[in-house]
């Protein structure tokens, strides 16, 4: 939800940038209404872009975040399966060692695809976000 607020706000800031007239555009006597208008639709542009930038580094910021929550908990339960293990006797303890030593595999997998959230542009964050949903997906399956 917070995700689309974001959006919604950048693109808000956005088209609230192209209607609106400048008042730092050069209004030099050499300057033809033509150029004027290009000048204040190129910063417009750029005011638009800055704005969807930071909404998208917004986004980025938050879903990591929230991934690592995840991660986390993952985490503790990687730990209590630790400590069971060390425990536990005869074929259950190797039952669980196995499951363990499965679980770590995926934990590492997920924690290497939610680096890649750090740098992902734009044009990859869709297949980033669904790389590290599937990975950590994957983890939780192994505590079934």
């Amino acid at each position: 939800m917070y995700f689309k607020s974001c959006s919604a706000i950048a693109l808000s800031l956005s088209l609230a940038a192209l209607g609106c007239n400048d008042a730092k555009t050069t209004s030099s006597a050499t300057s033809s209404p033509a150029d004027r208008e290009m000048a204040d639709a190129l910063e417009k542009t750029k005011i638009a872009a800055h704005a969807s930038a930071v909404a998208f580094e917004t986004r980025r910021a938050e879903y990591s975040v929230a991934m690592h929550q995840q991660l986390a908990a993952l985490d503790l339960k990687i730990a209590d399966m630790k400590f069971r293990a060390t425990v536990a006797q005869g074929e259950s303890k190797q039952k669980l060692n196995e499951r363990l030593a499965a679980a770590q595999v995926k934990r590492d997998a997920a924690a290497v695809r939610l680096e890649e959230v750090k740098t992902a542009s734009t044009d990859r964050w869709e297949k980033v976000q669904e790389g590290v949903g599937n990975a950590l997906a994957d983890l939780k399956k192994a505590f079934e």
